[in-house]
């Protein structure tokens, strides 16, 4: 991948099982050049269980159950407070992402998104539940393929083999 003609991952590591265990994300332009790194951590199963974004912890059949993630939430005196924020993750019997909820203390880390699938195993619509609210949002199929046309309503191009090669006028290489 590139940004602005150059590379955009550096310093890539790998374990013995050719997982990544860091590299550092160069974000640059004509005048700055930003830094951030990224770890990953795994069990000895080879499941991911911690990142920058937070911990990971695997269900009995390996997939993601649950994630904690340290976010910050508004105090009310115009500064920042740290909360410890736990997901959870449901799937249905064919293993598909049915629901994914945060449980955090403070109601703006209560939130919810519920997931459905298409007979071809595609998510074809969702709903997003936070603050009594929700919105849904639907997934389009290109008639008599497999191939997605609409990403939350918005049209998406794709190539031959299925890929997203543009979204909302950009070109994804």
């Amino acid at each position: 991948m590139r940004w602005n003609g150059q590379p955009l991952l550096q310093a890539i590591t790998w374990n013995a099982l050719d997982q990544p265990l860091s590299w550092r994300w160069e974000f640059a332009d004509a005048s700055t050049t930003t830094r951030i790194s990224a770890t990953r951590r795994y069990n000895t199963a080879g499941q991911l269980t911690s990142s920058e974004f937070g911990t990971f912890a695997p269900d009995a059949t390996g997939r993601i159950g649950s994630v904690m993630q340290k976010l910050l939430r508004a105090n009310g005196a115009g500064g920042w407070v740290s909360e410890d924020v736990p997901f959870n993750a449901l799937y249905n019997s064919l293993g598909q992402l049915t629901s994914f909820t945060a449980v955090g203390a403070s109601p703006v880390f209560q939130w919810g998104h519920t997931y459905s699938y298409g007979p071809n195993g595609n998510r074809t619509s969702g709903t997003i539940t936070a603050n009594g609210a929700s919105m849904s949002f639907t997934n389009g199929m290109q008639p008599g393929t497999n191939r997605q046309s609409t990403a939350a309503g918005v049209t998406v191009t794709t190539n031959a083999a299925g890929d997203i090669t543009s979204l909302l006028g950009k070109t994804l290489t």
